[in-house]
Order: C-alpha cells, then structure tokens, then sequence
C-alpha cells in the first residue's frame, strides 16, 4: 500500500473529497479536469520530453494536450492550455542558461520510504511515496539535486 502526499493532504483538508478520490477508496476523478491541474500535468510531461528526450517542450505539450483534452473542453481548459503553451515559450528561452551548470540525470524519480506500522493488529506492509520531478548534478561541485518545477495560477 502506498500513501502519498495528495493524499495527506486530502485526508487533512476534506474527508469527503478523500473518501472518493484517494487511490486507497473510491479512486474517482471528476468528470471535466480542473484547468490548472490539467496543465501542470502536461507542463510535468513536456518538460520530461525535454530533458529525457531533448523534444522540444512546446512542441510536446501541445501534442500531449491533444490527446489529453475532452472532448467538449469548455473555455478554462482552452485558456489554461494557451497559458501553458507562453509559460513553456519562455521557459525554452529562459532554461539553457539557468541549465548550463547542471547535468541531468534522471526525470520522474519516485522515492519510496517504508513506515512501520506501529499499531498492534496485523502486520501491514506500508510506504509513504512522492515524486521528484528530476535528479541534476551541478558540474561545478559534482553535489546532487532535487529538481522540482511548479506551476501555479495565483500565489496566495
């Protein structure tokens, strides 16, 4: 069984929400995607298509939001995904300098940390999951990184 951070943070905002969503109950997604997570996503998959692949991200995006869009996307979904689109322009411009010092070594790398179970009852077998967007090396002083992008549509 796997527990990740959505999923704390779920249980902990909206038991409800939780009880349907988490992989660990009900599993469901809403019908329509909510925009800003439907880009993230896509922003997430471009930008491994560009590290892993050396596809250039725009281009990866937009073929990914063709295949991913439903097939009646209202106009947020648009809008959302023309967004994505500028955000990956500039970052194809902005990146190769802010890059130059790191080596790229791996994309989508998900940890996983055995909990132990500390309650009596039967053994259960339990780790807690999350996901690095990437794993760098900085040339300079051959030190590891995590590498996370983050997207938002406001900052609170």
């Amino acid at each position: 069984m796997e527990i990740h951070i959505s999923d704390v943070l779920t249980f902990k905002d909206c038991r409800r929400k939780w009880n349907w969503s988490s992989h660990l109950r009900g599993n469901l997604e809403p019908k329509a995607p909510y925009p800003p997570f439907f880009v993230g996503r896509g922003i997430h998959h471009a930008l491994q298509c560009s590290y892993d692949l050396k596809q250039d991200p725009v281009t990866a995006f937009k073929e990914w939001a063709k295949a991913e869009l439903p097939t009646e996307p209202d106009a947020k979904i648009l809008d959302s995904v023309e967004l994505g689109i500028g955000m990956l322009r500039h970052y194809r411009s902005w990146a190769p300098s802010a890059d130059e010092d790191l080596e790229w070594i791996a994309s989508e790398v998900t940890p996983k940390k055995p909990i132990p179970f500390l309650v009596p009852g039967p053994e259960l077998d339990i780790t807690y999951s999350w996901r690095l967007d990437g794993v760098v090396k900085k040339r300079s002083d051959d030190t590891y990184w995590a590498f996370e992008h983050k997207t938002c549509r406001s900052i609170e």
